[in-house]
């Protein structure tokens, strides 16, 4: 967990290190985001980690400059996922802060054997309960998942484009929680 958090510490550090120097190029050639996002609406990418599971691809559409909507298909060890959030930037430029929420279904159609074995770990650790563990080998996994996000994207006007973001997934069923975190790349065309 430590190691997770010196390295989401560490892409903040580098998005807005290079996000910033960008912004101020962008300002003086007069490269506005707000026409970047109307003119390429639809990104498609990868994301480690968050509602995806351990890795996923993911569909970003432009809504507008402020708001877009993402949907997501991951998998991890012997379960698959897929969910949709919406998010809305704070600021609407190449560098932005963003907000968002989310829902994912995490899910397995056999049973798994050794439910240690799933991975990342503690989150299954933290989201499910004994009687959940012993019907999770039985009948397979089911989580519903509803998150809250915050999160940093930078854009580049060649279209390619980088965030990281810290979700706080919950199980909708009894509302235990736990932090996880993504990093995701995609390219707007």
């Amino acid at each position: 967990m430590k190691k997770s958090l010196i390295v989401l510490i560490g892409c903040f550090v580098w998005l807005t290190h290079f996000g910033v120097a960008h912004a101020a190029e962008a300002q003086q050639n007069e490269i506005p985001i707000s026409d970047f996002k109307v003119d390429h609406r639809i990104g498609a990418g990868l994301m480690i980690g968050g509602s995806s599971g351990v890795m996923g691809l993911i569909a970003d559409i432009n809504i507008n400059p402020f708001f877009s909507t993402t949907v997501s298909l991951g998998t991890g060890y012997a379960y698959y996922a897929a969910g949709a959030k919406f998010q809305y930037y704070l600021l609407g430029t190449i560098l932005s802060p963003f907000i968002g929420v989310g829902y994912a279904h995490w899910r397995s159609f056999r049973g798994i054997n050794e439910i240690g074995a799933l991975y990342p770990n503690f989150i299954f650790s933290a989201l499910l309960n004994d009687e959940q563990k012993k019907s999770t080998v039985k009948d397979g996994l089911a989580l519903h998942l509803a998150y809250p996000s915050i999160g940093l994207q930078y854009i580049h006007e060649s279209g390619f484009g980088v965030s990281t973001e810290i979700v706080y997934l919950f199980d909708v069923t009894d509302f235990k929680g736990v932090p996880y975190f993504s990093v995701q790349t995609f390219y707007y065309f």
